[in-house]
Formats: structure tokens, C-alpha cells, sequence
């Protein structure tokens, strides 16, 4: 017989639904504070970004997506001239 494994399921504790919820409480008390910290670290670093020149970035997004759309659109014109000489 092995003892090894009888000494260890003689050594193991048992633990109580109390104890699980106290643990429970202090790990989601440490993932509070870690999204808080999350949240501080991400506002500064993007908050410089955030303040320069906002209504120049809103100006160049719709540029930016104002030339997608053309391009989707000439894009789907080359296509469909070529399906059209296919047939």
C-alpha cells in the first residue's frame, strides 16, 4: 500500500462554505481595485490623444471614411464590368 496517499488525505483540511465566501469577497474586492487601476492607467494614456486637436480628428475620420466608401463603391463597378464581359 502506498502511505504517502493516506497520510495525505488524512493532512488535507476541510474547507467551509464560509471560508469559500470570505475568499470569494477579498478576490472580487482585488478585482475592483485592479480595474480601477486599469481604468487610471488607460485614462492617462490616452487622455493627451484625447485633447489635441478632437475636432481635426473628427475631420479626418470622415474624410478617411468618405474615400472608403468611394473606393468600395469603383471597386464594385471594376467588378461588375468584368462579370459583364465574362458573359
Amino acid at each position: 500500500m502506498n502511505t504517502n496517499l493516506s497520510t495525505d488525505t488524512q493532512c488535507q483540511r476541510t474547507i467551509t462554505l464560509a471560508e469559500i465566501a470570505h475568499r470569494k469577497a477579498q478576490v472580487k474586492q482585488e478585482i475592483c481595485e485592479q480595474k480601477k487601476q486599469i481604468t487610471l492607467t488607460a485614462g492617462n494614456l490616452l487622455s493627451p490623444l484625447a485633447s489635441v486637436g478632437s475636432s481635426a480628428n473628427a475631420l479626418i475620420k470622415k474624410f478617411n471614411t468618405g474615400v472608403a466608401i468611394f473606393d468600395g463603391v469603383m471597386l464594385g463597378f471594376r467588378i461588375i464590368k468584368k462579370i459583364r464581359k465574362l458573359f
